[in-house]
């Protein structure tokens, strides 16, 4: 009896030992376990978030700061459009090292609109007609000598031969009445350039933004076939998304990519050294279409997502695969193109397995640079056209190894001038093809053929002469390029990779597919 007295008097001083601490935990950043965090403009989640036992430094402009966080456990909501309390600037420092603040590459509205649930999730393909779906649109302010007008864009879904007359209807501030609550103006149809006759095909639709009668910019469009409005016949209405670069709290950065829609079975590791190496030649941030993809993949896209380098956006075609061409990769360039312009001076638009490698400078903004030179108007340029080169990754000449591009020296020997890609200046172009600048905006801007002495396109794949005949596949050549980049590139990729893992035992920041759509 005498033992067991001391072994119940021994737990119950150790659990008292064991609340102590934990409120000392808590203590240090005043907070208890219910407290609901407010953490500025990021969509609704719940984190179940474990801080560390360590110390780490943080560089500010005035000084830097060191943080100690302690081991405690607790579970937090983050709500969308709230003021950070004080809870939060306590917390703020631990939030930080795993960057889950609002993203810098948010795709505004064109004004400090009402969010309702549509405009929370503005980016899937709304459904018009059978025939015809909606899937973004766009304030255009860019103006041409010939007309002045502003024009709503909308990336859209066509059926072929199933053009009907569609019009934009904006709301009218202080009316009430139905038939004098809206202005309306006509749709305007562009077909894009590589539909390839294809059942369902890209369109750009415009229409002219009625700006001395509305007073204001538009926070929505309702796209509808008749006019005046009548809500019995089917009508759409879809959120704006803002092209100008007013009221921006960031400056424009120098490279954005756009990666056109990912499916199928995919490499981690090879997309993590994808976005490595594309960082390393000067991009600043990566959107991604996301269509089918498994789970260990979404994870780490994740990751970039949330500390700042990724943007994923859902893509679910509304049609089967069969009738639109190559998943509706099209469209996805040219909404891409559009959701770019606030944001980059240069886009490029390439796979996964491509990489835009300059050949007498290291880096991109050394190479455009170096491009410009010649040109005295530079903002006439639309953007630079570069040959690509086919390095096969089944020759059995690439060295062993575990990273998979700069272990292929061989290229074949014919440049491909068929298989281009382009980095643009987004606001100089209207469309965009898959391999070209299919129009610019203006008859000013131009593009500019590249020579290969500059940069070529390393492109790690199987040869193919399809649509390229003077391909000879069977002759390679020594090119070790890559190698430039080899040691920053293993660092960088380990570095990425540890801090992945260990990220993923504190914050569970993994989601369902049907809600990536969701932009931070």
């Amino acid at each position: 009896m005498g033992k067991c007295r001391v072994y119940m008097i021994c737990t119950f001083l150790a659990y008292l030992l064991f609340i102590v601490m934990l409120h000392t935990q808590l203590e240090l950043f005043d907070i208890t376990p219910n407290d609901t965090l407010i953490y500025g403009s990021v969509h609704e989640k719940q984190f179940d978030t474990y801080k560390q036992r360590e110390t780490y430094k943080e560089d500010t402009l005035d000084n830097k700061v060191t943080v100690t966080t302690n081991v405690t456990r607790y579970q937090h909501t983050v709500i969308q459009n709230q003021p950070k309390s004080e809870v939060t600037e306590k917390i703020i420092k631990f939030n930080k090292k795993i960057n889950l603040s609002s993203s810098q590459y948010e795709f505004p509205l064109t004004e400090e609109c009402n969010k309702t649930e549509d405009t929370k999730n503005p980016l899937y393909f709304r459904e018009l007609y059978p025939m015809l779906y909606l899937y973004s649109a766009y304030y255009d302010e860019r103006v041409k000598e010939t007309d002045g007008q502003h024009y709503i864009r909308l990336i859209s879904l066509v059926k072929k031969h199933h053009r009907i007359n569609l019009f934009c209807h904006f709301e009218l501030q202080g009316q009430q009445n139905l038939k004098s609550k809206y202005v309306w103006t006509e749709v305007e149809y562009y077909e894009m350039c590589e539909n390839h006759g294809k059942k369902f095909g890209g369109y750009i639709l415009s229409c002219k933004v009625p700006r001395e009668e509305l007073g204001h910019i538009p926070c929505s469009v309702t796209i509808s076939s008749v006019h005046p409005l009548n809500p019995t016949v089917p009508n759409l209405t879809i959120p704006i998304f803002s092209l100008s670069q007013e009221n921006m709290t960031h400056p424009k950065k120098d490279f954005g990519v756009c990666i056109p829609p990912l499916f199928g079975d995919q490499d981690v590791t090879k997309i993590v050294q994808f976005i490595e190496l594309t960082r390393i030649l000067g991009a600043s941030h990566f959107i991604l279409y996301i269509a089918e993809i498994k789970n260990e993949l979404l994870q780490i896209l994740q990751y970039y997502e949330y500390i700042g380098i990724l943007t994923l956006i859902q893509w679910k075609m509304p049609v089967q695969s069969k009738m639109v061409w190559y998943n509706g990769q099209l469209l996805a360039i040219n909404d891409c193109l559009y959701r770019s312009m606030r944001y980059f001076k240069h886009v490029i638009f390439n796979d996964l397995d491509e990489f835009l490698v300059p050949r007498g400078v290291v880096n991109w903004n050394s190479m455009v640079k170096q491009l410009q030179q010649n040109y005295t108007n530079r903002n006439d340029i639309a953007g630079f056209s570069f040959k690509s080169a086919f390095f096969p990754i089944n020759t059995g000449l690439q060295t062993k190894g575990t990273f998979h591009h700069i272990d292929i020296t061989q290229r074949v020997i014919t440049l491909s001038s068929v298989r281009r890609k382009v980095m643009v200046n987004p606001r100089n172009i209207f469309e965009l093809g898959i391999h070209h600048i299919s129009r610019p905006f203006a008859m000013r801007h131009h593009g500019i053929a590249v020579n290969e002495k500059y940069a070529i396109l390393h492109h790690y794949r199987k040869c193919t002469s399809e649509f390229d005949n003077e391909m000879k596949c069977k002759r390679l050549v020594k090119d070790s390029t890559i190698l430039k980049y080899a040691n920053e590139l293993k660092q960088n990729v380990n570095a990425v990779m540890n801090d992945y893992r260990e990220t993923m035992k504190y914050v569970s920041i993994s989601r369902n597919l049907s809600t990536i759509s969701v932009i931070l």
